[in-house]
């Protein structure tokens, strides 16, 4: 399908009308989709004009846009990197592409808005790669290939039609489509030549491998299929293995490049060499990688031959070539195959270095393997260097020379240095390596004299170097003896200089002079040197000696100074100082000046003036002194000292300083400023002084208004020419000067009064300067008075700015007359069914309209009143008789009215037929009145917009009649259907009526299938809206238009929505202006397509398994074979749409021999599956055709499927089908009696079948010696020929079509074997059978062979690690275990015996294990016919051995190195392995320790070995068997340990390795932005997020953020705003966090604290970032560290009493804009002076400023201290400006000084009070606190029962809160209670304590025992006198 775009003047016609505008799918039939020349549309004439007219208009302001490419962007790659995404957005940005950006074609310099490419990406627009065609290979035909350069365009896709202007936020912008971007995608060829190495694995699997390793190789171009090595299984045209290279270098513009093709020969794989050589020497230890010493390589190599050739290569160099016969045979990979076996030499010269890169090849017969690169066995890294070159020696320094150290280079450019040794006088040490690998020093210590050296250098490779020689050693360093300071005096000689020379201070020496220093220094050897050094530097001031005076040398300093002045004296081996100090010899003056502020003013005498504005800066002495520094400063005003400072006095050096002198300390009148300066060696300056005179006494002054203004609400209205008078008055007794101004224009400056009054008048001159908006037109008259001092009357008397004294005086001018901005026509219902449309001749609609009016004074006019806007529908009205009042909407500031209105002025016209003309008027508070209005627009739901143009008025219809559709189809074609549905199969014509004779007809739409027509089939265009919209006048007539259904079938097609099921739909809709729609729809079917005959079903499956057949064929051509009749069942289908199918008709032909027979024809019908079916007969053999029919008549095609033949089991056994020709048996027979030939045996087979030919044959062969399994030749169905070859011998002999029905093979055997036996077998194509086998029949000639073959397992020398196993293998038909004989000895053990076991007739196999010995071995025999056996020994050292059976064992703690923080830890780590083993060798174990970057995954190509940082051969402990090594992991990494080793013997450990971990010990950190930053979004902001808090960590695990929120809320009063604050914590998997829309979504200052966690569970320190969003509000405010939880910020006191002792300083933070105050409020007064401490931030973040603000706790604590205060305060940040003010209550201060309440109840409180209180019969009792304060903290309460604290949160005590009371439990017994009531504000109140309540029974109390015991003291006595009474009256 084609696409075209149109211009705007032909969518009138489009199809398809939902398709965005300007975009067109073009049909191919031009009938349906005529070309702009072939449109006659009546409709469009008036439209083209009006358009084309308003295009030019809108070309005037159209911004041209095109398309620019970034320098970055490039215009190629190779084949296979990946080409630029053309869509990608650039970094940091969320609309602005990467590659490239748009450009003003007029102005490159224009910024395109982030709101055009939005439009644009809404419009889906986007560039593409589009393949440019050549001639050769146009784009559709090929695929972008390696092989050539594919060139593509860059070209651009919307569904904007590119070539109309697009709108956006009023500006119009068009696209320059004519750009050219090219782009290519280069053919790939390596700058190297790079060769690929072919390796065939023992399976026969071949591998490629290139052998550079910037390159990696594959099959396919497939970018991901690359890899180091690739298996080969694909072949090109000629046979060889195709690859591809990919380069694998990053950071290169190579990387990802892959080449063309390529392709090595393919290499049979039956002969190769092994890829693992042993490499031998004496004395080599392989695994150091070096040796010096020639060696030999064991290369092994497999062919089927006697006799192979064998070459060995160092790189691409032939080292050595033999020719070998075989060493044996071995069956190791799966068919027998002989060894071949050479030890070749690798020769090393004198003072030479071989670099060993080994590969072989083997070759045969002229045909040679692939080069095998070569393994060096135990050796694992790379390259093996030969080389005997000794280390180089060079010594520093002459013999000669005295020296405190040995210094030296050691170089070896080829394996290295392993050690360096140095001997002193025999003596062994180690020398230090530098930081230069190749230098050591060896520091002397003990040594003095001559001494003789050593140093011993050796290679890696083993090679070593001495050298000798002697040096003199100088162990002690010169002394200082003394020095001495010197001048010259006034005779010329040098004298000791004395302090008035040379100032002395504890900083330092100065003087004015010459010194000399004068220096002793001796030796014990030779002083070489005396030298000046200030500091570390060396000075170039000459040493001179001392005339006759062996040790004193002296400097002579002149014009100098040094910060640390230090003698140097050395004897050339060591050295000494002494230091000075501080010198300087300098004779300049020190450095002053006076740095003042500038002068106010200057008067007429030039008197400099100070004044208020600098009263509170300072005049500014900075003195200097770079050389000998600053000793004295002395200032003063005339003879007044203001400041004296003497250094000398001090132990600091000053070199400079600066006084600071207040302005504001000078007392008002003259002064005389003087200062005197004198450096450290005696220097002056007293040049400078400054005269100035001060006032610090603002002016005060009047202005006045003289003219008569027009009062308006108020304010002083004037015309626009009227001239307006002001005088102004100045008072002050330094009277100066006055400067005025008016808004927007500045009269006059520096006017001159002193003290007399000043007049002006304003014209209308000035009238017309440019008025400030913000002004409302008003002039507001300013005047500053000044005084000589520069004093303003807008100054304090501290020189603060403040509000001018003189007050300025307003006026407002009124300029323009009001106008109609917008007349808006909209709907009163929302109705879907209601419409209204606004055309250019009317108004219409189906329903009530409503008419709002926009109007509006010229901006700070006068204004609008709400009666301002009326309305008349007649064309002559009269105002105001004909006008009617408009409502006014304040909400919306607008003016409505609805039409009709009963009771109005419109009620003469009826609801059914409404037609008028809409005028309106509008007239402002000055009178001024309009009634011109250019446009009606449409409200919400309207359609179009219409211009008025010089009328003042516009129609309006409201109607609701339908308009008239009718749709004509005729008859179906065919038979009426029992569906009733209508089926075509030939062209029809469709008729549509459309008409509305009232508003007329707005638009027809015309739909097939739901798709959109413009025009009929006579290409007349359906009435649109476009074309209403451009016409003149209401179109009532009646309408016609014809559709055909061959066209709509095509229209659909192209369109790419033809219907599946034929089903046609027409549907026509029309409707009217005023929105009345009717509809009609029609419908049909389509038929044109035949049926088709898809298969054959089989009612029995074939002899090769089909049921169906699929294909069909032109020829005679067998291919389906039965065993019996069957049925064939043909599948018809019929493609959608179908009228359905009906019959087939079939034919069968019968063949034979190619020769055709009968035929026999029938018909049968189709059922509802689409299948008709029909028999063939047994033994039938030929074709079958058949063809399908549908009810409409399209018949399909005669199909005929490959021929059948019939051939049953009693058929094919009626014919013999295997014939064994020329086998007769022989004179001789085996032991088993079987025939035995002595000479080569020939016979023939025969193999027929004539009916349905030959499928396949399979024969068989089994012998002692070489059985062969079962061979099957399968037989193509086709594509065979007479005498072709099947292989093994068989060849065609006879074929019937492409049957074969005879194969022959001719037999000859040679070879010696027992046994043999042929069988044979074969099946027909209809899978018949037959079988034939020949009698057993051996030949032999062969003498036996012994083959001793002992296995090698690795060790050391004749040691094995295991049970050596020795395989004797006798290869003989007739053998006798008893001939053969073996000789074994064991020294230590027992000796093995030999059992043999057949495997087959002619081998013989015994295997011996020899266990843990030493052992000697040999072996004889001969077979029956007593032929001497030949003897084969192989394995080496197979007559005497010893076998080792112990292997390593090892412990570790790798699972302490395991944890669920993917293996990371933030502590040290120590590894402990220990290894049992008895024959331990250090050496032998391999240790390694591997680590990469912290955070990075640890593989093979990232990893570094980090072993000998950690370890080393001496780190094992030895204890027994058993060897330990612990080693510690510090540093941040990720590691792994891998350790494997290998005892004595050679028994390996297998190789264990440790999890990989990770050492992290360090916590991720802040990237961006800083902590604590504050970043401010404004309206000005473009960006819609934050730039993210990115964090960095190797292994960043997640981000902890959290989000408070401080947004404005409007309170309930609607007269301020509340703080509302909000918190949110999420968790991010990121690095980032990124704020944006989702947390911003209001104005608001969010503060977001983020702690960032790795996975070792480290954490960052806490960062706080500020997002200030401001850019609706001009004000914004918060109290910062707002934390809930933490009870800090806003929570601190918000809803919280807080005694007012414990009131803590509150921080505010604020935002706001330039033009606004800011003030914080208690309750509605304003805190100031020192209670409020406010600091602006000096930064300015788009005009918004920053003020940090603390109101002290001093305020509330004196304000609020009395105890009897609870009060709730509210706290309020208030921003004013001269006519509003903003109120935001940041929070509400409970005052709480007021002790809590409660009292024990009443029970209690008494119950001491009385003589027996207690509470009796109790086992315990509840206490009750009444009268609770409501603002009680239970938590910090406490209740002390005795010794027991009675705690809220423990259950102690309980809490009703409605009623208010505190109830506890006391128990059984005496109790004292202590209570301690606490408020929410931290206020106490002990209550009384309770002494010993009693709880418990009456007689427990100790009283009451009183008591009793009393009692009972008083009744005894009394009972004993009573009794003795009574005996004495009984005695008596």
């Amino acid at each position: 399908m084609k696409k075209r775009v149109l211009s705007f003047l032909l969518s009138f016609g489009m199809i398809c009308s939902n398709i965005p505008q300007g975009l067109v799918v073009t049909a191919k039939d031009d009938e349906i989709m005529p070309t702009q020349t072939q449109q006659e549309d009546v409709h469009s004439e008036e439209s083209v004009s009006s358009v084309e007219e308003a295009s030019a208009t809108e070309d005037e302001e159209t911004v041209s846009l095109k398309i620019v490419f970034e320098d970055f962007f490039p215009d190629s790659i190779y084949y296979g990197q990946e080409k630029p995404y053309l869509s990608e957005l650039a970094e940091d940005s969320t609309y602005l592409p990467k590659y490239y950006h748009l450009q003003s074609s007029a102005d490159d310099t224009e910024e395109i808005p982030e709101s055009v490419y939005n439009a644009l990406e809404e419009h889906h627009f986007k560039l593409n790669y589009v393949r440019v065609e050549d001639e050769e290979n146009p784009p559709e035909d090929r695929e972008e290939s390696p092989e050539n350069d594919t060139l593509y365009k860059i070209q651009m896709e919307s569904d904007w039609n590119l070539e109309e202007p697009l709108e956006v936020d009023g500006v119009s912008y068009s696209m320059d489509t004519e750009f050219e971007q090219e782009f290519t995608v280069k053919t790939y060829v390596p700058e190297e030549d790079v060769s690929v190495s072919v390796t065939t694995e023992d399976d026969g699997s071949v591998f490629l491998k290139p052998m550079n390793d910037r390159f990696q190789i594959s099959q396919s171009t497939d970018p991901q299929s690359f890899q180091d090595e690739v298996k080969a299984e694909i072949v090109d045209e000629n046979g060889n293995y195709l690859y591809y290279l990919k380069n694998n270098v990053e950071d290169t513009e190579e990387y990802g490049a892959i080449t063309a093709s390529n392709s090595v020969e393919v290499v049979e794989n039956d002969i190769w060499i092994d890829e693992t050589a042993a490499l031998e020497g004496n004395g080599l230890d392989i695994r150091k990688g070096f040796f010096n010493q020639s060696v030999s390589v064991a290369v092994t190599g497999y062919a089927n031959a006697d006799n192979a050739t064998l070459r060995l290569f160092n790189g691409e160099e032939l080292v050595e070539e033999v020719t070998e016969t075989s060493s044996g045979i071995t069956g190791e990979f799966g068919e027998p195959v002989n060894v071949f076996f050479h030890k070749f030499s690798i020769d090393l010269p004198e003072h030479s270095a071989i670099p060993l890169k080994l590969s072989a090849e083997i070759e045969v017969d002229g045909k040679t393997s692939a080069r095998q690169s070569l393994k060096l066995e135990g050796f694992r890294n790379g390259e093996f260097l030969l080389e005997n070159i000794e280390p180089e020696i060079h010594v520093s320094g002459d013999d000669g020379e005295w020296t405190d150290s040995l210094q030296f280079d050691v170089n070896d450019a080829d394996s290295g240095i392993e050690t360096v040794l140095v001997r002193i006088n025999g003596q062994e040490f180690t020398p230090t390596k530098s930081a230069d690998p190749n230098h050591y020093r060896f520091d002397f210590s003990e040594e003095n004299g001559t001494v003789d050296i050593e140093i011993e250098a050796t290679d890696k490779a083993g090679n070593k170097n001495t050298f000798h020689g002697k040096k003199k050693v100088d162990g002690e360093a010169p002394e200082i003896e003394s020095y001495e300071f010197q001048y010259q005096n006034e005779d010329g000689e040098w004298v000791e200089a004395g302090t008035d020379v040379l100032h002395a201070y504890r900083y330092g020496y100065f003087s004015q002079v010459p010194i000399r220093i004068v220096v002793c220094a001796t030796d014990n050897h030779a002083v070489k040197s005396v030298q000046l050094y200030d500091g570390d530097n060396a000075l170039s001031t000459p040493c001179k000696k001392v005339d006759d005076q062996e040790n004193e040398y002296y400097f002579d300093l002149n014009h100098c100074h040094y910060e640390n002045l230090k003698i140097y004296a050395s004897d050339g081996a060591l050295s000494k100082f002494e230091s000075i100090g501080r010198f300087a010899v300098e004779k300049e003056s020190p450095n002053g000046k006076i740095d003042n502020p500038a002068f106010n003013s200057t008067d007429e005498d030039e008197i400099n003036w100070y004044g208020l504005s600098v009263k509170n800066q300072n005049i500014s002495i900075p003195v200097s002194d770079s050389d000998s520094g600053i000793a004295k400063v002395v200032i003063q005003d005339g003879e007044k000292i203001l400041q004296q400072e003497d250094f000398t006095k001090g132990t600091d050096f000053v070199a400079e300083k600066t006084y600071q002198i207040p302005i504001g300390d000078f007392a008002e009148g003259s002064h005389e400023l003087s200062v005197a300066i004198t450096d450290n060696s005696g220097n002056t300056n007293e040049t400078n002084t400054l005269s100035f005179s001060t006032d610090f006494t603002p002016p005060s002054g009047t202005i006045a208004l003289t003219s008569i203004p027009k009062k308006i609400d108020g304010k002083n209205w004037f015309d626009r020419d009227d001239e307006i008078g002001f005088s102004f008055t100045i008072q002050d007794k330094n009277s100066y000067k006055v400067d005025w101004s008016v808004t927007g224009k500045t009269s006059t400056n520096g006017e001159k009064l002193f003290g007399k009054a000043h007049t002006v008048s304003l014209t209308s001159t000035e009238s017309g300067a440019t008025l400030d908006e913000n002004q409302e037109h008003k002039y507001t008259v300013h005047a500053i008075f000044y005084d000589k001092a520069g004093n303003t009357s807008d100054m304090d008397s501290d020189g603060n700015q403040i509000e001018n004294t003189a007050k300025p005086v307003e006026v407002f001018k009124d300029f323009e007359k009001p106008t109609i901005n917008q007349v808006t026509v909209s709907k009163t219902e929302t109705g879907f069914d209601r419409v209204l449309r606004i055309l250019s001749f009317g108004i219409y609609s189906n329903d009530k309209i409503r008419v709002t009016v926009q109007a509006s004074d010229a901006p700070n006019d006068s204004g609008l009143a709400e009666d301002a806007v009326w309305m008349a529908i007649t064309e002559d009205a009269e105002y105001p008789d004909d006008y009617v009042k408009m409502n006014f909407n304040s909400e919306k500031n607008e003016y409505d009215f609805e039409i009709p209105a009963a009771g109005s002025v419109y009620s003469d016209f009826t609801e059914t037929a409404m037609e008028g003309m809409i005028s309106l008027r509008v007239t402002d508070r000055f009178g001024h009145s309009s009634n011109t209005f250019t446009k009606i627009h449409g409200g919400d739901g309207t359609s179009g917009e219409a211009e008025i143009a010089s009328k003042n008025f516009m129609n309006f219809m409201i109607e609701q009649i339908k308009p008239t559709v009718e749709v004509q189809k005729p008859i179906s074609d065919g038979e009426t259907r029992t569906d009733d549905t209508t089926w075509y199969r030939f062209d029809k014509e469709i008729t549509i009526q459309v008409q509305d004779q009232d508003s007329g007809i707005h638009h027809v739409s015309v739909t097939v299938n739901g798709n959109p027509l413009d025009r009929d089939c006579n290409d007349l265009s359906f009435l649109t809206e476009s074309v209403t919209m451009s016409q003149s006048k209401t179109d009532t007539a009646l309408h016609t238009y014809k559709l055909s259904t061959d066209k709509l079938i095509t229209f659909l097609s192209d369109a790419g929505h033809a219907p599946q099921d034929g089903h046609y739909v027409i549907r026509v809709e029309v409707e009217d202006n005023a929105g009345n729609q009717n509809a009609a729809e029609t419908d049909y079917y389509i038929d044109k397509e035949p049926p088709h005959v898809d298969s054959i079903d089989f009612s029995i499956p074939s002899a090769d398994d089909y049921t169906s057949a699929f294909e069909f064929i032109d020829v005679l051509e067998y291919g389906f074979y039965f065993k019996t009749d069957l049925v064939a069942t043909a599948n018809v289908t019929d493609e959608e749409p179908s009228s359905g199918l009906h019959r087939i008709e079939y034919k069968m032909v019968s063949y034979n021999n190619g020769v055709k027979g009968n035929e026999t024809t029938g018909t049968a019908r189709i059922n509802a599956s689409g299948q008709a079916s029909f028999n063939i007969p047994k033994d039938f053999k030929g074709q079958i055709y058949v063809k399908g029919f549908d009810y409409v008549g399209n018949e399909s095609e005669e199909e005929t499927p490959q021929s059948f033949v019939v051939d049953t089991p009693e058929r094919h056994e009626s014919e013999e089908h295997i014939e064994i020709i020329g086998l007769d048996g022989s004179g001789y027979t085996d032991e088993e009696g079987h025939s035995l030939y002595d000479s080569n045996v020939n016979f023939t087979v025969r193999i027929s079948d004539t009916m349905s030919g030959i499928r396949d044959i399979s024969y068989a062969v089994s012998s002692e010696k070489d059985t062969q399994d079962i061979r099957t030749i399968t037989i193509d169905n086709t594509g065979n020929t007479v005498g072709q070859d099947l292989g093994d011998g068989w060849t065609i002999t006879a074929m019937d079509e492409n049957l074969v029905t005879e194969v022959v093979c001719n037999y000859q055997l040679s070879a010696d074997d027992n046994n043999i036996q042929y069988a044979f077998d074969m099946t027909d194509r209809s899978n018949n059978t037959s079988d034939k086998m020949t009698d057993i029949f051996s030949i032999d000639q062969t003498a036996p062979i012994i083959n001793v073959e002992f296995d090698s397992p690795a060790g050391n020398d004749a040691y094995y690690r295991e049970n050596r196993t020795a395989t004797i293998t006798v290869i003989e038909r007739n053998f006798d275990a008893a001939r053969i004989l073996a000789s074994i000895t064991n020294e230590i053990g027992t000796v093995p015996g030999l059992s043999f076991t057949s495997v087959s007739n002619t081998e013989h196999i015994a295997t011996i294990v020899f266990g843990e010995g030493d052992y000697t071995f040999g072996i004889d025999g001969t077979d029956r016919c007593d032929h001497v056996a030949t003897v084969n020994y192989s394995g080496g050292n197979e007559r005497s051995f010893h076998v080792d059976m112990t292997d390593p064992t090892e412990t570790n703690n790798f699972d302490q190195f395991l944890n669920d923080l993917e293996n990371s830890f933030k502590v040290d780590k120590e590894m402990v392995i220990t290894i049992t083993e008895h024959n331990f060798v250090p050496s032998l174990v391999n240790l390694r320790i591997y680590r990469t970057k912290a955070g990075q995954e640890l593989t093979a190509d990232n990893r570094e070995d980090c072993t000998s940082e950690l370890i080393s051969e001496n780190s094992w402990v030895n204890n027994g068997d058993e060897h330990t090594i612990r080693f510690r992991f510090t540093k941040d990494y990720v590691y792994q340990v891998a350790i494997s080793a290998t005892d004595a013997s050679g028994r390996t450990m297998e190789e264990k390795t440790s999890p990989v971990f990770e050492i992290d010990k360090t916590a991720p950190a802040l990237k961006s932005p800083e902590n604590l930053d504050v970043l401010v979004f404004t309206s000005k902001n473009k960006e819609k997020s934050a730039t993210p808090i990115q964090f960095v960590d190797s292994n960043l695990a997640k981000i902890h953020y959290s989000v408070v929120s401080y947004r404005m809320k409007q309170n309930e009063d609607h007269v301020g705003y509340d703080m509302d604050v909000a918190s949110e914590e999420f968790d991010v998997k990121s690095d980032s966090v990124v704020m944006n829309d989702k947390f911003f979504s209001q104005d608001g200052i969010y503060e977001v604290k983020c702690i960032a966690y790795d996975v070792a569970g480290n954490a960052s320190q806490e960062s706080t970032h500020t997002f200030v969003i401001q850019r609706d509000t001009d004000f914004l405010v918060y109290i910062p560290h707002s934390n809930k939880k933490n009870h800090t910020g806003l929570y601190k006191f918000d809803k919280t009493g807080i005694r007012s002792a414990d009131f803590d300083d509150i921080e505010i933070v604020t935002y706001i804009t330039k033009d606004k105050n800011f003030e914080v409020q208690i309750d509605g007064t304003e805190v100031t002076g020192e209670d409020l401490d406010v600091k602006k931030d000096s930064k300015k973040i788009n005009q918004i400023d920053m003020y940090d603000v603390t109101l002290k706790s001093s305020y509330i604590s004196q304000n609020y201290n009395a105890d009897t205060i609870d009060t709730d305060l509210t706290l309020n940040a208030v921003a004013t400006s001269k006519n509003s003010e903003q109120v935001i209550t940041l929070g509400h201060i409970y005052i709480d000084n007021v002790k809590p309440v409660g009292e024990y109840e009443s029970a209690v409180q008494k119950v001491n009070e009385e003589f027996f209180g207690g509470f009796y019969g109790m086992e315990n009792r509840m206490i009750t606190i009444e009268g609770v304060s409501p603002d009680i903290d239970l938590n910090q309460c406490e209740i002390q029962t005795n010794d027991y604290v009675l705690k809220y949160e423990d259950g102690g005590f309980d809490y009703d809160a409605d009623a208010h009371t505190i109830s506890f439990m006391i128990e059984k017994g005496y109790t004292d209670v202590r209570s301690t009531l606490v408020d929410n504000a931290g206020n106490i109140n002990n209550l009384p304590i309770l002494k010993k309540i009693y709880v418990g029974g009456l007689f427990a109390r100790w009283w009451y025992l009183f008591i009793g015991g009393g009692i009972i003291v008083l009744l005894i006595p009394t009972l004993i006198i009573t009794a003795i009474v009574r005996r004495k009256k009984q005695f008596h």
